[in-house]
C-alpha cells in the first residue's frame, strides 16, 4: 500500500541549520518526510564521548533524515535504526559500495563508519545518517560513457526515476528515492527541486535562518 511523501533537498548545510530543520520538520510533519542536504562540516549525529570527530558526517558527505509519524515506524524503537537505514545500505549496494548496518552505524568498506541517530522527536519517528561523499564519485561504471537507458536498465529505474540534469548526485538520488519506495511504499509528491538545490527558495531561507 502507498503512503505519500515529502522530499526536501536543503543544499549545503552547516551542523546547526541542519538539526534546526530536523526539529522544524518533525514538529509539522503529517507525513513520511526525507530530508537530504550537503555537509559544509562535520555534523556530530551522535554525542562526541561514542565516536570521533573523524566517524562524523564531514564536508561533502550527504546526510539524510527520515521524520516520518510514529504509526508509519516499527512499533519498538530499538528496531528504528536498522528499518531506517535499510533504504540508505540498499542504495550503496546497488551502486556498488559495500555497506552494512551494524552496532549504531553504517561501515563502509568494512572500515569508515558514518554513526546512525535514532529518536522519538515531536511524535515522530527520527532516523539521521549519512551518505560518504566517495559514493558520488566511486561507481562501477561512468555515466558518460554509458547511454542513459544502460544505467536505467542496469539500476531497474524507470525512466522518469532519473532527471535529465546530469549527474552523480541526482543519480544516487534516484537510487535512493526507489530505495525508500520499494522498502515503505512511499510515494513522493514532487518531481525535482529547481536547480537551486533546495526544496524551495523559501525553505532554504528558513533553514538558514533558524541556524
Amino acid at each position: 500500500m502507498s503512503r505519500s511523501a515529502s522530499w526536501m533537498r536543503l543544499g549545503p548545510l552547516d551542523a546547526a541549520a541542519w538539526h534546526a530543520a530536523v526539529e522544524r520538520t518533525a514538529a509539522t510533519a503529517g507525513a513520511p518526510t526525507v530530508l537530504w542536504a550537503e555537509a559544509l562540516a562535520p555534523v556530530p549525529l551522535v554525542t562526541a564521548r561514542l565516536y570521533r570527530v573523524a566517524d562524523c558526517p564531514s564536508a561533502g558527505d550527504r546526510i539524510v533524515a527520515l521524520v516520518a509519524p510514529c504509526a508509519d515506524a516499527p512499533g519498538r524503537t530499538a528496531r528504528w535504526p536498522a528499518w531506517g537505514t535499510a533504504p540508505a545500505v540498499a542504495c550503496c549496494r546497488q551502486l556498488g559500495l559495500h555497506a552494512v548496518y551494524e552496532d549504531g552505524s553504517i561501515r563502509f568498506y568494512g572500515a569508515r563508519r558514518l554513526p546512525v541517530r535514532a529518536r522519538r522527536l515531536y511524535g515522530c519517528a527520527v532516523v539521521e545518517a549519512a551518505l560518504p561523499a566517495l559514493l558520488f564519485a566511486a561507481r562501477p561504471w561512468d555515466p558518460l560513457r554509458a547511454s542513459r537507458a544502460e544505467i536505467r536498465a542496469r539500476l531497474g529505474l524507470a525512466a522518469a526515476d532519473w532527471p535529465d540534469a546530469p549527474g552523480g548526485e541526482r543519480l544516487v538520488e534516484s537510487v535512493f528515492r526507489s530505495r525508500l519506495s520499494a522498502q515503505y511504499g512511499w510515494e513522493f509528491d514532487h518531481g525535482w527541486p529547481g536547480a537551486s538545490g533546495a526544496a524551495s527558495p523559501q525553505a532554504a531561507r528558513q533553514v538558514r535562518a533558524a541556524a
